[in-house]
């Protein structure tokens, strides 16, 4: 009487002497008739389907850089070379204005104030954050001898230049 049992209850492993089974031995050789596993690389270069019915173009970084340094040709595009000339043409103006304004308004007070960094951080940041305050209460007030309108809160900082101005004075001893 056979039993055929479905389960497995328990395994256990036999215990073997050391090297009482040899190595199986692995022969580099290829046999014949199995195919690897392993994908092969193509040796030809991704072509996109668009172009994969049409004869090849040979291209090299070295031909691009040539056409790109031939006297005629111009390495900038169009855009840029617009955006260039706007600004020289801007620069060439604020230049011209600069002259005019500075007959018109004079010299100021606040061009006069240099800073003596000290040394110490916490200080020298005080120092030039005010100095560039100072540096746009002195830009408003060029705009505002040149006529220009200038809104409330423009106006109210050129009120505050003599306190910024004893400020920088006190941070300076």
């Amino acid at each position: 009487m056979m039993v055929q049992q479905e389960e497995l209850y328990d395994v256990c492993w036999k215990k073997y002497p050391k090297y009482a089974f040899k190595d199986p031995a692995i022969s580099s050789e290829k046999i014949q008739g199995i195919a690897s596993s392993q994908p092969v690389a193509s040796k030809q270069a991704y072509r996109p389907p668009s172009a994969r019915n049409r004869p090849s173009v040979n291209f090299t970084l070295d031909d691009d850089q040539e056409r790109s340094h031939k006297p005629g040709s111009d390495s900038q595009s169009k855009a840029s070379l617009k955006q260039k000339k706007k600004r020289e043409a801007k620069k060439a103006k604020k230049l011209e204005e600069g002259d005019d304004s500075k007959e018109i308004s004079g010299p100021t007070v606040v061009s006069a104030v240099q800073i003596n960094l000290t040394g110490d951080p916490e200080k020298d940041k005080k120092l030039k954050n005010i100095k560039k305050k100072l540096d746009a209460i002195e830009k408003l007030k060029e705009q505002q001898t040149l006529g220009k309108a200038l809104e409330v809160n423009q106006i109210a900082k050129i009120k505050g230049e003599a306190d910024l101005i004893k400020e920088l004075e006190h941070l300076q001893m």
